[in-house]
């Protein structure tokens, strides 16, 4: 989390990605933020953040001040999907590419390459919805935006990213990385009586880096696992029952 004090703008640097969430006023760090992009950073910024603070040269999209409000969305390349109503600024392209819409002709996020780097402007304010929950864009693009950056990933048996079939936590230690998976399918616990568990609702994920080198051992049983090295990396398949939680660390030899 950084804030926004010109003094401390260097910190921008270490990101790969920043991301402007909140009624943040960019108007003081929009050189270094320009800086940032043109030197390879990706900056997402909402319509209230970018108003009045980032020019429309560094956005892409000239912004209106108009709003109006639908109930589905669609990727550049993709169905359209349902959604809870929700507002959308509208606006002219200046420059950007759209990567999602809101309807037809009518941008929902776009992406304006400048220098090394892009700037992604989402035209939901603040990125919820009239319900005041988050859009099913931010999902997607956080998809998007982490794929590859982190150094361990879960993935399910055929390679493709979770859909809600586990939960997971990636973070760092000081010779490695801890891996949280957390099944919490098949349990239907009432207020009152015994909770009723169906065994047959056990994930199997994989958990690979393109690292190798590691010794993996899993915290809550505990056990070790055997590591296998593919294409020049490390991946290893566990079991997560329902409703159980499994700690998995990764310890560089």
């Amino acid at each position: 989390m950084l804030v926004d004090r010109p003094d401390k703008a260097k910190a921008l640097f270490s990101y790969p990605v920043i991301w402007a969430a909140g009624d943040v006023d960019l108007g003081s760090l929009a050189k270094p933020l320009e800086d940032y992009v043109r030197k390879g950073g990706t900056l997402v910024v909402y319509t209230t953040g970018a108003r009045n603070s980032l020019p429309e040269s560094l956005l892409g999209f000239a912004l209106s001040g108009k709003f109006r409000t639908f109930e589905e969305w669609k990727p550049a390349e993709g169905q359209s999907r349902p959604a809870t109503p929700y507002e959308v600024e509208l606006g002219k392209l200046a420059g950007a590419e759209v990567i999602a819409w809101a309807t037809k002709d009518v941008p929902l996020v776009v992406r304006h390459k400048v220098g090394d780097g892009a700037v992604i402007l989402i035209l939901v304010p603040r990125g919820l919805g009239l319900d005041e929950l988050a859009h099913p864009i931010l999902p997607y693009l956080i998809n998007g935006l982490t794929d590859g950056l982190l150094p361990v990933e879960v993935r399910m048996p055929g390679g493709q990213r979770p859909s809600g079939e586990i939960l997971y936590q990636v973070n760092q230690t000081k010779d490695g990385y801890v891996v949280l998976l957390m099944n919490n399918r098949g349990v239907d616990k009432t207020q009152n009586g015994v909770a009723r568990v169906d065994r047959r609702q056990s994930v199997d994920v994989l958990i690979r880096t393109a690292r190798s080198g590691f010794s993996i051992k899993e915290y809550t049983s505990p056990r070790e696992l055997i590591p296998l090295n593919v294409n020049g990396g490390t991946e290893v398949r566990i079991r997560v029952h329902p409703g159980d939680v499994q700690v998995v660390g990764l310890v560089a030899r």
